[in-house]
């Protein structure tokens, strides 16, 4: 049922919520935890899904103003670890 890859229709999904006792849109009416009384908007409630990201930009990051550069073409060191930069060549 409501997979994000399936070709079901709004109208069978409704009917499922319906049956189980849910408003036919999956919306519902949420209770206030401090005083009680019933919100005055419709919550939507269904599964969300996350994904983490195998590559952070806090680690990939990395900047060079100055720094070593090779003897033989006087360009920049090449890789992060050795505080390198872009390095140029007859194609760029």
């Amino acid at each position: 049922y409501g997979t994000a890859f399936g070709g079901d229709k709004i109208v069978d999904l409704s009917k499922v919520l319906i049956d189980r006792g849910f408003n036919y849109l999956g919306k519902d009416v949420l209770t206030s935890g401090l005083t009680g009384e019933p919100l005055q908007s419709y919550i939507f409630f269904g599964p969300i899904f996350y994904q983490k990201l195998k590559h952070m930009v806090q680690d990939k990051m990395h900047a060079r103003a100055r720094g070593p550069r090779s003897i033989l073409t006087r360009q920049p060191t090449e890789g992060r670890s050795r505080d390198g930069g872009l390095r140029l060549g007859e194609m760029e």
